[in-house]
């Protein structure tokens, strides 16, 4: 546009007054036009020199690398079959053919590599470098994961030496490959503070001197030069030529330290920015970080605590199972001598009530130290009892022939539906101590009415078997049906209390069809009855 205005502006004002013929002032403006067209080619990098540099050299590189492969393939193969000359070289024609092209685009992406640090040392897209950081810092919750990523693409992106992260809290230095060094130089709180209250962000190893003296001419030289000696020292000693300081609710949480570019040059204006942005992204990204690294620490440390608690709490579990099964056994014994010898004596006895009572308290006792000692075998065995394929449908069918022998002589009847063929897998004595312990305690709530039944069904709900065990009984408030599983417990209502038991029966019952992956539901009304529904996996 310039280089035009200023032809229209010599073609209107000069070529009236100077003859052509002699001299064309107007042609004074591509001069104009070969500056402005040179100076766009070198600020701008049209027609770059350097890719044609770059590419000459990769292009001739790569021709020599074909050259020097089909030679040394047409020489050893023409020295392996002298006799047929034309033959080899076809060979390695086709040979380098192929190797050219899977080979030839590997070997430039490389070369490139490697040229472009040579002729293109500092470029870079800002937008997607600052694109890019974000990601790292948005996407990362893993400490390490996030330092090494972050560390790397800045190294890549300004093609510094090295680029390396001091976590200030726990004094540990965050190498490019993600490895935790602890930090050989520590930062006090106080230096610490000093930097936040500097308000310093960056500051390159030749700011050291300019702030140095800045701080002298404000009288504050004394006061910092604890932090201007760490500076002097960490770039001395460690080579340092930036250092970012990432801060966080005024704290300073971590420093980057950024070795010299490899090309020797200086920190652009797009440097600093990209770092003064990355240092504020960081900060967030660092805090969110370490605390989900805490969390995690915490919950291992809560995890390894529960474990050792829940081990010692089955420890002392296992001991009072075995000190139960050793007391009851213990009891048994005695029990049974002295069960034999009241047999013996019984009949020199004139207080026959006395000796019945003592009988029956002889045999509550039995009772009661046989269900712990049941108890405490099924927590024992738990799943690692023997399943094998049972009909239930025949086991149910025995049972309550025996069933109605016993309950006949009490007036109640055994009402039953059971549907054959249903199969599960299961231990049969398990199986039949679950059932008889409920239909016994049916039997043994069964109030003193015209209507006294207990019924029992069993049929396939699909992929299930359900079995139901019910009965016309006294039954139970909604207090008793939410503790009627658990270990020794006993309702203590009046009608309840006056009917013996030991409050296992049903806690047993609950074991054992836990031991068979089944579920168990009970519905009951005072004075309507109750019924228990069982669900087992079927077997087909």
């Amino acid at each position: 546009m310039l280089t035009g205005a200023i032809v229209s502006i010599t073609n209107l004002f000069f070529q009236n007054d100077i003859p052509i013929e002699k001299f064309r002032l107007v042609n004074i403006s591509f001069i104009f036009l070969i500056g402005f067209s040179g100076y766009a080619i070198i600020r701008h990098s049209l027609f770059d020199i350097r890719i044609i540099v770059q590419r000459g050299l990769i292009y001739s590189f790569l021709l020599a690398v074909i050259v020097a492969f089909y030679l040394f393939l047409v020489f050893a193969l023409g020295f392996i079959l002298p006799r047929d000359g034309e033959f080899a070289i076809y060979i390695s024609t086709i040979i380098t053919t192929v190797v050219g092209i899977y080979g030839v685009p590997i070997i430039e992406r490389r070369f490139r590599r490697i040229t472009d640090g040579i002729f293109y040392k500092d470029r870079y897209d800002y937008s997607q470098a600052v694109y890019a950081l974000s990601e790292i810092l948005n996407r990362n919750l893993d400490l390490k994961v996030l330092l090494r990523e972050a560390n790397q693409k800045i190294k890549d992106t300004l093609k510094v030496t090295r680029c390396r992260t001091l976590l200030l809290e726990r004094n540990i230095i965050i190498e490019e490959d993600g490895r935790f060094v602890n930090s050989s130089i520590k930062i006090s709180k106080e230096i610490s503070k000093k930097i936040v209250q500097l308000n310093l962000t960056l500051l390159s190893s030749d700011d050291i001197f300019f702030l140095e003296k800045r701080l002298k001419q404000l009288g504050q030289y004394h006061q910092n030069i604890e932090l201007l000696n760490l500076l002097k020292r960490f770039s001395l000693r460690e080579k340092i030529f930036m250092f970012v300081f990432i801060v966080f609710d005024d704290s300073l949480i971590a420093i980057v330290f950024l070795g010299d570019k490899l090309s020797g040059d200086g920190f652009s204006s797009e440097d600093v920015n990209l770092l003064k942005t990355f240092a504020s992204q960081a900060s967030i990204a660092l805090v969110k970080s370490q605390f989900y690294a805490k969390v995690k620490e915490y919950s291992m440390d809560l995890e390894k605590k529960v474990a050792q608690r829940t081990s010692r709490i089955m420890g002392l579990q296992e001991t009072q199972k075995q000190m139960m099964i050793e007391m009851s056994h213990g009891l048994q014994t005695p029990l049974t001598v002295i069960r034999g010898e009241l047999d013996m004596i019984k009949d020199s006895i004139k207080d026959r009530a006395g000796v019945s009572r003592m009988e029956r308290s002889l045999d509550k006792l039995s009772r009661f130290i046989y269900d712990m000692l049941n108890m405490a075998k099924l927590e024992n065995i738990n799943k690692d009892i023997k399943k094998e394929k049972l009909d239930l449908s025949v086991l149910l069918n025995e049972l309550i022939e025996y069933f109605e022998v016993v309950t006949e002589e009490k007036g109640i009847k055994i009402k039953h539906e059971i549907e054959e063929g249903v199969n599960m897998t299961g231990n049969k004595e398990r199986i039949e101590e679950m059932i008889t312990n409920f239909v016994s305690n049916s039997a043994k709530y069964m109030k003193k009415s015209a209507k006294r039944e207990i019924y029992i069904r069993l049929k396939k709900a699909g992929s299930k078997i359900e079995l139901i065990i019910g009965d016309t009984g006294i039954g139970m408030s909604e207090v008793d049906l939410k503790n009627i599983f658990k270990k020794f417990y006993r309702s203590s209502d009046e009608v309840h209390s006056k009917i013996r038991g030991t409050g296992l029966g049903l806690a047993i019952c609950k074991q054992i069809i836990d031991m068979h992956e089944g579920e168990v539901t009970v519905k009951s009304k005072v004075g309507k009855g109750t019924k228990f529904t069982i669900i087992f996996p079927s077997r087909k």
